[in-house]
């Protein structure tokens, strides 16, 4: 799979109840989807409510970050009618 379409899907994570999570929002980060710079403003720290998988944003449109809620659905759509036009 390539690098933008894999951007634009939410990412699994094995979260363990209480744990603290570091989101990256600004899509830097080199450990996605959480984040590793501490210069980031745009990180948010997530506590597990429960030990699950969490399906974490990729595409940084979620409305509800940092869990992902399909708002890269659309997305993703654009982004295969860019490449199905460029033929």
């Amino acid at each position: 799979m390539d690098e933008e379409y894999c951007r634009l899907r939410p990412v699994a994570l094995e979260v363990q109840a209480g744990e603290c999570y570091r989101w990256c929002g600004c899509g830097k980060s080199e450990l996605p989807p959480l984040c590793d710079r501490e210069d980031c403003t745009q990180s948010l720290d997530y506590v597990a409510p429960v030990s699950e998988t969490a399906l974490f944003c990729g595409c940084k449109a979620t409305n509800s970050p940092p869990l992902c809620d399909g708002s890269h659905g659309p997305l993703l759509v654009a982004l295969m009618r860019r490449r199905l036009d460029q033929g």
